[in-house]
């Protein structure tokens, strides 16, 4: 696949650059890494992220890199993963580098998501990584802040429940 997008490949994963490279954003731009993680699709998303580390400095950091559109903004594929409560595609995601420190657009973590989508085992891991991340001098990355859509929801993470009532 990657042969075949040739030059084109760093288009096909910068959906949402705004510089002409439309041809392959989707309606929620999401990008090729978000509909692989949803889907479950360890090769696909093994492949694309490893040709993505080869253009790193074009392309920049696929494993975080977040959707854009309306309901789904700031979901990084992990959070796609969750959803469809792929275990093992969350797993595969962590030990690639992907980071917990992402809060939605919704209020939502992926740990707290994880809670009623996940087996207790892999939300332990996913605790003990955030807590690292954190420990690490990491940051979470608020996109209730940013791009709230306004609703609320039961899985808002508690630690930004304050944040995102004020904005409903």
């Amino acid at each position: 696949m990657t042969e075949m997008l040739g030059d084109d490949f760093p288009s096909f994963m910068r959906f949402d650059t705004g510089a002409g490279d439309e041809q392959f954003a989707s309606e929620h731009n999401k990008s090729a890494v978000h509909y692989s993680a949803w889907k479950g699709d360890i090769e696909t998303v093994t492949l694309l992220l490893n040709e993505c580390k080869r253009l790193q400095d074009e392309i920049g950091d696929a494993f975080n890199t977040i959707s854009t559109g309306e309901g789904c903004y700031g979901k990084s594929p992990i959070f796609y993963a969750i959803t469809q409560c792929r275990d093992d595609m969350v797993l595969h995601l962590l030990a690639l580098g992907a980071t917990l420190l992402i809060v939605n657009n919704k209020g939502q973590s992926p740990c707290s998501l994880a809670i009623n989508k996940l087996k207790p085992g892999t939300c332990r891991l996913m605790y003990q990584t955030e807590e690292a991340q954190l420990k690490a001098g990491g940051e979470f990355a608020d996109y209730r802040r940013s791009h709230s859509d306004g609703r609320r929801y039961g899985d808002v993470d508690p630690r930004f429940l304050k944040l995102a009532l004020r904005h409903i």
